[in-house]
């Protein structure tokens, strides 16, 4: 009998009969499944990053969130926790409401500009500036 997999559920490919784009092994969450029922579902990583490829329940187990899982899911959010305070520390120093990446990205640059007087430094900088622009 096929496991009838619900969203939130975590799972591992462990064939490839169907043509997906999963990797054997690697652990994924369900997001939804097939309307009309069937044995199809859309995953995504542990990030939240949708596979944009439907998987048949026979290619699925069930699979556990070890403690490297979770361990790499703190990581990752605390990283995402420490992106969100910048933002919000630049929205408090600048005084404005409404976050504009532009604005971050040449408020940051600004601020190491003024930070040195290393001509090489601020050169750099510069160059990667316009490098993320483009």
């Amino acid at each position: 009998m096929a496991h009838k997999f619900k969203e939130g559920d975590l799972f591992k490919p462990k064939s490839n009969n169907h043509g997906h784009a999963y990797q054997i092994g690697q652990v994924y969450k369900v997001m939804s499944r097939q309307p009309g029922g069937g044995g199809y579902y859309m995953g995504a990583d542990l990030h939240g990053n949708m596979i944009n490829n439907w998987i048949f329940h026979s290619d699925m187990e069930p699979a556990s969130m070890t403690k490297a899982n979770l361990e790499k899911e703190r990581s990752d959010l605390e990283a995402k926790i420490a992106e969100v305070d910048l933002k919000l520390a630049f929205l408090q120093e600048t005084g404005l409401t409404e976050y504009d990446p532009d604005e971050y990205k040449i408020h940051k640059a600004l601020a190491v500009l003024d930070s040195t007087t290393d001509s090489i430094k601020r050169t750099k900088l510069l160059a990667k500036l316009m490098k993320d622009v483009v």
